[in-house]
Order: structure tokens, then C-alpha cells, then sequence
């Protein structure tokens, strides 16, 4: 079964907990790409539960999508609609808001890793301009480091200690 914690369809918004938040010894909360849509969650559901499985219920993994995502179906558009920032910026105040919220709610000891998978990565990187609140932020394949980040001074993260890490194909 699938664990909701937040839908409105009408908004593009769909929060989902993979694991148990009361006996995690830490937490993920994934923000995926271009493409990403209510209706195809269940493959973020799938690799979110992998880690949960990989870890045997050590992490929870969250998954975050909230709002629209960049639609790319034409491979000679993608360029466009992905580096169009009104995503970001739109979807960037709400995940700050969730991440006080997560780390309220996991309390002392527990990190919580924000993960941005590329589109996210620019929604997670713009989250952080604003304030975000992370033990980890791991930019995944990313499409940017966030709306007008031009270096690691640009970032806000409430975390004076967050480790930040990127990770791209070779």
C-alpha cells in the first residue's frame, strides 16, 4: 500500500513516505525531474522503496513532488521547457516549508538528506537560496544548482554544517 501524505491534483502536489519516519535511522527526501507527473509516481515510488528495502528500513525515503514538473516529450525541446526557471521558482518556497516540517518532525540524530534528481536539482538548489533546512543535499544528475547560484555562497541552507554533494554520469 502507498503512504500519502499530501495530494492535490488540482496543484500537481504529491508527497509519498517510503518506510517508517518512527524507527528510521535516517531520511531522503527525493525530488525528481523532468517529466515527473502524479500519474507516473509509481516508478519514483519504486526506486524510493528500494532504498528503503537496500537499508532494511534504516532510511525512509520521501518523495516530493510539488508541483508541475517540466514536460519534455520532443528530445529537441527539452532545452527550453527544462531551463525554464518558473518551475523552480514556483515549487523552490513550498519544499523549504516541507523540510522544516520533516525536520521537526525526525527530531535530533536523525539526518535528513535532501536529494534533487535533475530537474529537482535546480528546484532543491533554489530551495536552498531560500533557507532550506538539510543535513545532506545531493545534487543527482542535476539540471543547475539552482535559479541565479553562481557559487556555494549563494546558498541558505538553515544547516551551518549541511555537506553538499553532486553526482553525474560519466
Amino acid at each position: 500500500a502507498r503512504n500519502i501524505v499530501a495530494f492535490d491534483p488540482a496543484r500537481a502536489l504529491l508527497v509519498e513516505l517510503n518506510g517508517d519516519l518512527d524507527t528510521a535511522r535516517s531520511v531522503a527526501v527525493l525530488v525528481p525531474g523532468v517529466n515527473t507527473t502524479i500519474e507516473g509516481s509509481a516508478a519514483n515510488t519504486a526506486t524510493a522503496r528500494r532504498f528503503v528495502s537496500a537499508t532494511g528500513g534504516d532510511v525512509a525515503v520521501i518523495t516530493y513532488l510539488g508541483g508541475p514538473f517540466p514536460q519534455v516529450h520532443n528530445p529537441a525541446a527539452v532545452l527550453f521547457d527544462a531551463a525554464d526557471p518558473r518551475y523552480a521558482l514556483d515549487m523552490a518556497p513550498r519544499l523549504v516549508a516541507f523540510t522544516e516540517d520533516v525536520d521537526r518532525r525526525v527530531g535530533d540524530g536523525v539526518p535528513v538528506t535532501v536529494i534533487g534528481h535533475s530537474y529537482g536539482g535546480s528546484i532543491v538548489g533554489t530551495a536552498e537560496t531560500l533557507g532550506l533546512t538539510s543535513d545532506r543535499t545531493l545534487f543527482l544528475g542535476a539540471a543547475g544548482a539552482g535559479v541565479g547560484v553562481d557559487d556555494a555562497g549563494d546558498w541558505r541552507n538553515r544547516n551551518p554544517d549541511v555537506l553538499r554533494y553532486s553526482m553525474t554520469a560519466p
